[in-house]
């Protein structure tokens, strides 16, 4: 299959489950602004990114974050990275030399939220490509 249909797939559900938990309709964001825009991270990285950064949502009272990381090819099933809730279109973070995420591929999704509604929803990616080194 072709790397296009995740997008696709991931709006359908957000959608779906966003009427079965809201019981009504939700406003949806402009034609113009279908999706957030998300400037990153993306593309490969040395190590795991502190900042995640996107196009504001107008209305939005917060955004949720979420990164998993990505399901090797073997079957393995992806992990859930953090979850976390701001009221900016920036996120950082930060983690301790003992409890970086591991490296490989990630995938990220920002929620746009206003009367916990979702209002728009971005999904990127990323890989970090340099493994992480612990001291001794």
């Amino acid at each position: 299959m072709q790397a296009g249909w995740v997008p696709a797939l991931t709006a359908t559900f957000l959608i779906l489950a966003a009427l079965w938990l809201g019981g009504a309709p939700f406003d949806l964001p402009d034609r113009d602004t279908p999706e957030i825009e998300l400037f990153g991270p993306r593309g490969d990285l040395d190590r795991f990114p502190e900042q995640f950064e996107w196009r504001r949502v107008e209305g939005a009272e917060f955004y949720d974050v979420s990164v998993i990381h990505v399901p090797r090819p073997d079957g393995a099933q992806g992990t859930l990275v953090f979850r976390q809730r701001g009221v900016t279109n920036v996120l950082r973070v930060s983690f301790g030399e003992e409890t970086l995420p591991p490296w490989g591929e990630f995938r990220w999704e920002v929620q746009a939220y206003r009367a916990n509604r979702v209002l728009a929803a971005g999904l990127g990616s990323f890989r970090v490509v340099t493994p992480p080194t612990i001291p001794d």
